[in-house]
């Protein structure tokens, strides 16, 4: 699971601390846009790619094709 965010009273002051602040923001870390996955759920790109994977792996061993990843 990811980090939270820490509530505003409790960040680093911006304009003196903007390192601190920065990092406390949890900035830069995002995993990429929401898409549908297989399923109908909104996935991340890496989570759409173990779906893929995974469907994959169980469609092999009842020898049916592959999905195609898109």
């Amino acid at each position: 699971m990811s980090k939270k965010g820490k509530p505003e009273e409790r960040l680093p002051s911006k304009e003196t601390q903007s390192k601190l602040y920065a990092i406390a923001k949890k900035s830069g870390r995002s995993s990429g846009p929401l898409r549908k996955g297989i399923y109908g759920t909104m996935v991340t790109p890496k989570m759409y790619r173990a779906q893929v994977s995974n469907a994959n792996k169980a469609r092999a061993k009842h020898g049916l094709p592959p999905i195609e990843e898109s």
